[in-house]
Formats: C-alpha cells, structure tokens, sequence
C-alpha cells in the first residue's frame, strides 16, 4: 500500500469558495430586492419565533434559549433558533435575520458534495454541489425564512450518512 500521496483539496477549496460567494449573492439580493416588501404569513410567524428565541437567548443565556425552544410549539425549531443565534448581532433587523439563514444554503453544497463525494469523483462532485445550489428551487427557497433550505442540508446530509455508512446498499 505505502503512504498516502498528499492531494491538494482543490474541489473543496472552489466550492467553499463559491458557496460563500453565492451565499453573499444571495444576502445582497435579500437586502435589496426585499427591503420594504411585506412577509408572508409563514415567514412572519417564523421570524416572530426567532425573536422570540433570540430574546430568550439574551435575557437567559442558552439555558433561557433550550427553556423557549421546549415550550410546545407546532414548528420545528431549527431555522428560528439559527436566526435567534444571529439575534444578538442584529436584534430586529428582519432582512438581517432573513439572511442569517444563508447558513442552510452553505450546508445544502456542502451536504450535496459529500452525498455525491460517495459515488463520483472529486471534481463532478463539485460540478454537482454547484448545479444543485445554484437550481431555481434551491436559490428561491434560500432567500426566504421557510423551512425548505434547512430540510434540504439535513435530508442530504442524511442521505450521505447513511451512504457512508454504508446503511445504504
């Protein structure tokens, strides 16, 4: 076998890269194409948890923030409690929160890279983290406070679990 031949990680460093970048893109949109324009219904229940949460973070530390994601609630907490993360730094700035959520958008490449890292090579990994955040669907749903983003990074994530474990054959 013998040592392992050092590879330099270009795939990842180009897709690190231009997720980053396109989430900034996105952010930039979010600031200027939805500033003033109203929420819609769904959007302005979430964001009225994540303050909800942020404020709970604030006044009690993550102890006051497990107490208010505990309380019963038909929602599933995890994209207001990444925006009451961001909630500190921004306080109410709704687009602020809005964007804070880029973060699920980072995680959809990067969980699609290394569902796809288990069956193709490095590079068409990369070419194919890179058209699936760059689809319509996925770029839309990553400029709005819904859900969608975030079930998309955890179900590929998921998946390339599974996969790697090989749970999946």
């Amino acid at each position: 076998e013998g040592p392992r031949k050092f590879r330099w990680p270009w795939p990842e460093l180009a897709l690190s890269l231009a997720s980053v970048l396109l989430a900034a893109t996105n952010g930039w949109w979010v600031w200027t194409a939805r500033r003033g324009l109203p929420y819609s219904i769904d959007e302005a229940g979430y964001l009225q948890r994540a303050i909800r949460d942020g404020q709970a973070l604030l006044q009690g530390g993550p102890g006051g923030l497990l107490a208010a994601i505990r309380t019963p609630d038909i929602q599933a907490p995890l994209v207001p409690v990444v925006a009451a993360l961001a909630y500190p730094f921004v306080h109410t700035n709704l687009l602020e929160l809005l964007i804070s959520l880029q973060v699920f958008y980072v995680a959809t490449a990067v969980t699609t890279y290394w569902l796809a890292r288990q069956v193709l090579p490095r590079w068409w990994s990369l070419l194919t983290a890179l058209a699936v955040v760059c689809s319509a669907g996925v770029m839309d749903e990553s400029r709005s406070f819904m859900f969608a983003e975030a079930a998309t990074a955890m179900f590929a994530g998921a998946v390339a679990a599974q996969v790697a474990a090989r749970n999946g054959r």
